[in-house]
């Protein structure tokens, strides 16, 4: 990330920008790195960086910021299929800057396909990773070249998603949960904050658009490998 740690300050402002259940979920080091990240983006288009997690779930914790647009989360996934990244969880959070723009903060813990263990990610395949997701984002490649990095992966048996909306501490509708399988078929959980519970409906139309090209891009590949 960068050699500079935030400020107090700087790390109290980050955490107000974020919905309020975020400090609640992570340590101190890990909304740290988070708040780091984000200050080191500055005006670049994304910037991808290890964090800090307490949870174990056996694989390396990677942060992705960038200006909130739809068709986001796509991209992202586009980027670690190019670069053999398997999601094992995912949360996605969205925070407004000083400058009044909407950023994404989206956590992914992924495993490594190239990697002798999981949770080895080394800073090379990090920045690997940011270049990718910068071309995409800047249009100088397209979602289609996924398709051949992917063409090596076993295709996934059938299965059924489970797509709901989850109540907050105060009644509302706060979060939308996505249960479902990886491409090896391990059990896969996302999960989307608004910054505030009525930002969850603008946030909802580009959510599904990405879930839905994410589905028919999953099945092009499956489609594909059956005639390998």
């Amino acid at each position: 990330m960068t050699d500079v740690d935030p400020t107090p300050d700087a790390i109290r402002s980050f955490v107000d920008s974020m919905p309020r259940g975020y400090r609640y979920v992570f340590s101190a080091r890990g909304i740290r790195d988070h708040a780091r990240l984000a200050l080191r983006r500055g005006g670049a288009i994304a910037r991808v960086g290890r964090f800090h997690s307490a949870r174990d779930l056996g694989a390396a914790p990677v942060c992705v910021v960038a200006d909130d647009r739809p068709g986001l989360l796509a991209f992202i996934s586009a980027a670690l299929v190019m670069e053999r990244l398997d999601v094992v969880h995912a949360e996605a959070y969205t925070r407004r800057r000083d400058d009044a723009r909407l950023e994404a903060v989206d956590l992914f813990w992924v495993r490594d396909l190239r990697a002798a263990t999981a949770e080895d990610l080394s800073q090379e395949r990090l920045q690997a990773l940011e270049d990718t997701l910068g071309r995409l984002l800047r249009g100088e490649v397209s979602v289609a070249e996924a398709s051949a990095a992917a063409g090596t992966r076993p295709p996934t048996d059938a299965y059924e998603a489970s797509v709901r909306f989850l109540e907050g501490g105060d009644g509302t509708l706060s979060t939308l949960e996505v249960q479902t399988v990886d491409r090896a078929g391990n059990p896969s959980e996302i999960e989307v904050h608004g910054r505030h519970d009525p930002t969850v409906l603008p946030r909802l139309v580009p959510i599904a658009e990405a879930m839905l090209a994410l589905v028919l891009a999953d099945h092009l590949l499956r489609q594909r490998m059956a005639r390998v």
